[in-house]
């Protein structure tokens, strides 16, 4: 099984124990991993706690950049195909690498904090209610007070629910 260890810094070091969750972690099948990248000299070894998977993805990504680089000295439809291609697997590698270095956050993360913000809003919002119709007998005010509090919780969980499909929000 995978494992985390909190380094010095503020990157988590993610160690992983089986090479087919190494191999699936890399996007790739088992039997590649066994035939081209574990034979890789320099390909990081497996220590008692298993795989350091940033060190892996890291030389994956470096080594795919060489692949690139060589590959530019053809030319043609196929080989410029390629060289996207590697480019496009490199992004992803980085977003990986970024992520285990806690330079970014998933997206689940966000929504998971947003979902705790909507809650604490959406109970002022029901504690503001009750006190404005405390202070206020105008029927009227305290109806368009709480139809507008209403929208508000309707914007929210609807740009929640954006969030979680989509990554974006519907407001500016």
């Amino acid at each position: 099984m995978a494992g985390t260890k909190r380094g010095r810094g503020a990157a988590t070091i993610r160690w992983i124990a089986t090479n087919k969750e190494l191999a699936a972690l890399m996007g790739i099948s088992q039997q590649q991993l066994y035939k081209t990248w574990l034979v890789k000299p320099g390909f990081p070894e497996k220590t008692k706690r298993g795989y350091n998977l940033q060190n892996c993805l890291e030389f994956y990504r470096a080594d795919k950049l060489r692949t690139a680089d060589n590959s530019s000295e053809g030319v043609g439809p196929k080989t410029q195909a390629s060289i996207r291609k590697i480019n496009k697997e490199c992004e992803k590698l980085d977003l990986q690498i970024a992520e285990l270095k806690r330079e970014s956050i998933p997206i689940w993360e966000h929504v998971s904090a947003l979902q705790d913000h909507a809650n604490i809003v959406n109970t002022a919002l029901e504690m503001a209610s009750r006190k404005i119709s405390l202070l206020s007998r105008d029927k009227k005010l305290i109806k368009s007070i709480e139809r507008e509090f209403e929208r508000a919780r309707k914007r929210m969980i609807k740009d929640l629910e954006s969030l979680e499909t989509t990554g974006e929000t519907g407001s500016d």
